[in-house]
């Protein structure tokens, strides 16, 4: 049974009631007009333009664009002040998500036109959660995060110390002991460095680079086609530009050449003119 009631108090204008299986209210176009129009004018109503209450286990809104050829929005919204255009809040389940069956096409896409940040994601402050704010996943053989440029800026960018905090800009942690691929990779086609570390506090006394072995592998290893492998320069004359440490008795620094006939040493000190000239003075005023 469907009953169709015109009045003006307390409910509305029109009201539709439904008591058995069919619609309250039904709108139908069968040519190029709207199947539906609603529109609240008064720019002082502070009072929501459309409420959807549903005490049932079925969906609030559901919208079907049977058009295979339709390339415009189920649901497009335009907001001219500063409101969010789409909020949802869910007490147990996911508060927004969007899927895609197209390998073009992205479940969720954020753009920002004016120059900041197109999709942010908070975890509140006093929350122990260690949850990441954004996360990616791929149970493929794809990437989990994938954050590229296209002019002249960074990919990827991770800072710490925002509104004084003392956490880690970036990390990278493999889980799996079994897993024998490398934790980190950079790979550059162009002339720049693959790293560069700058430690921009000259009270800093902590290494540029730390790194721990707890098994037989190497700490660093470096590779040149027809560069120097290792280089360390310093402006102490104190310090040193490489220092090799043995902590139970064996060598320190070890050198090899593999080169046959090669007439070069294994291990090769060279003092540069201008210290040469240095020492000569300091030895003069000695004598």
């Amino acid at each position: 049974m469907e009953l169709l009631v015109l009045i003006t108090e307390p409910f509305g204008g029109t009201v539709g009631i439904n008591t058995g299986s069919g619609n309250g209210l039904w709108g139908v176009a069968t040519s190029t007009g709207r199947a539906g129009f609603l529109n609240l004018q008064i720019q002082q109503n502070t009072t929501t333009a459309i409420d959807v209450d549903n005490a049932g286990l079925g969906r609030g809104i559901d919208i079907q664009m049977l058009n295979a050829l339709n390339n415009n929005s189920a649901i497009n919204i335009n907001h001219s002040g500063s409101g969010r255009a789409v909020f949802a809040t869910a007490t147990g389940g996911t508060g927004v998500e969007g899927t895609t069956n197209s390998i073009s096409a992205g479940g969720i896409i954020g753009r920002n036109f004016a120059g900041g940040e197109a999709i942010i994601g908070f975890i509140g402050a006093n929350s122990v959660s260690a949850a990441g704010a954004v996360v990616g996943r791929n149970d493929g053989i794809g990437y989990g995060l994938h954050g590229f440029n296209t002019s002249t800026g960074i990919g990827v960018y991770g800072r710490s110390g925002v509104s004084g905090g003392t956490g880690v800009a970036g990390r990278f942690e493999n889980v799996n002991a079994g897993n024998s691929t490398n934790t980190l990779e950079v790979s550059t086609n162009g002339t720049g460095r693959g790293i560069d570390v700058q430690q921009t506090s000259n009270t800093n006394t902590n290494s540029g680079i730390n790194v721990t072995q707890a098994g037989s592998g190497r700490g660093v290893f470096a590779t040149s086609a027809s560069g120097t492998g290792v280089e360390g320069i310093t402006s102490s004359i104190s310090a040193a530009g490489v220092i090799g440490r043995n902590q139970i008795g064996g060598e320190a620094i070890v050198g090899f050449t593999t080169a046959n006939g090669a007439a070069a040493g294994a291990v090769d000190g060279r003092m540069m003119v201008i210290t040469q000239v240095f020492m000569a003075l300091v030895l003069m005023q000695m004598a």
